[in-house]
């Protein structure tokens, strides 16, 4: 208990630190309006290394590639709200004085359900900043709604732009064959027990039920001792053999982990705009998820299927097991037809040109409107 404590204190001062560095480093810089037709963007200096880049994150680095960032001549500034600089208000403050066009990317809100007592000060920050842009891209209808809730309605223009996926990258394999087993997937940052206790719990019911079946954890477990835990639960549910825990993994590997599965299992409530069922859906593995958040947006009819759950700010609700346990039945019985539409749906609603035009056309407006 103590040794936890130290490290919240710890990593607490450290932000403190950085935070204070960053200030000075913005209030030091000298940034300039570049008055042209061209577009050049800035990030805040959040641009991370390819293979470490996961969330908010992947999205900068998808502009980056067409758009380089400027450290100090550019016209517009772009943040993500789940991956902004430590200083963000002192940027935006910076940027603006010098009249450049702030575009303003909203993923999820805190809301009581999971911040509680702290979902006023975490939305703060985003508020006072949201409100400060000149645009406002949503990553779904449900993100737009969230923010209107928590954040009050923005004022300007924005629009609607689903996060994207490389398909040339995260495409289905040749001949992909999975016998007879259904193999079952979680992806991402596991920040929620539950989201991953719960497959643990359908991959013992599909075994006791005579089938077989086997699940890749793949991604971080972020809640106190759950590696202990998640083997633990293996332990007492005799499914070793029918479980693989990968750990993390960097952007280049995704695309043969969704490969190897049927099924992705994404079971977290209220879940804004995710990237990984859009990921697995173009790598043709359709999805077993919940009809809240912007999962109804993303997977549609086509992708996969949703388990009905009450939809809720207040309270989490999760499923009932039998209820995924159908959910997967269902896909399994049309696994092919399922994933040949999954692809589908990817290439024609989320493929990284389809993001990147849509930036483009923003970016090409604002700097019309000042001439």
């Amino acid at each position: 208990m103590m040794e936890q404590l130290l490290q919240k204190i710890f990593k607490f001062s450290v932000e403190k630190i950085m935070t204070a560095v960053d200030w000075w480093t913005v209030k030091k810089s000298s940034f300039s309006l570049e008055d042209s037709s061209k577009i050049l963007l800035n990030y805040g200096k959040r641009i991370p290394i390819s293979s470490r880049a996961y969330g908010g994150c992947v999205k900068l680095l998808h502009l980056n590639n067409v758009y380089p960032e400027n450290d100090n001549q550019f016209n517009i500034f772009y943040l993500v709200s789940s991956c902004l600089p430590l200083s963000v208000g002192t940027w935006i403050k910076s940027v603006k004085k010098q009249k450049i066009k702030v575009v303003w990317n909203q993923n999820g809100v805190a809301y009581p359900a999971w911040a509680g007592k702290y979902t006023n000060s975490i939305n703060r920050t985003l508020r006072n900043n949201l409100h400060k842009s000149d645009y406002v891209v949503y990553q779904s209808w449900f993100c737009k709604e969230g923010a209107d809730t928590f954040l009050g309605k923005f004022a300007g223009d924005f629009e609607i732009v689903y996060n994207s996926v490389d398909t040339n990258k995260f495409k289905p394999i040749d001949n992909k064959n999975l016998g007879e087993t259904i193999v079952l997937l979680i992806m991402g940052s596991h920040s929620n027990r539950e989201r991953v206790t719960l497959p643990l719990e359908l991959v013992k019911m599909i075994k006791d039920k005579g089938l077989s079946v086997k699940l890749i954890i793949a991604g971080r477990l972020l809640w106190d001792g759950a590696l202990s835990e998640v083997k633990e639960i293996i332990k007492k549910m005799d499914i070793g053999d029918n479980v693989e825990i990968l750990g993390q993994y960097s952007q280049d590997m995704a695309p043969s982990i969704y490969n190897r599965a049927g099924i992705l299992l994404h079971l977290m409530y209220n879940d804004a705009c995710p990237t990984v069922p859009i990921e697995a859906m173009a790598c043709g593995v359709p999805v077993v998820g919940l009809d809240c958040g912007g999962m109804p947006e993303l997977i549609g009819k086509e992708g996969g299927s949703l388990i009905s759950v009450p939809h809720s700010y207040e309270k989490m609700y999760k499923p009932e097991l039998v209820d995924v346990y159908r959910a997967v039945k269902s896909i399994n019985k049309k696994q092919r037809q399922f994933s040949i539409s999954a692809r589908e749906r990817a290439v024609t609603m989320f493929d990284n040109s389809i993001w990147l035009d849509k930036h483009r056309l923003i970016f090409e407006r604002l700097l019309k409107s000042d001439k």
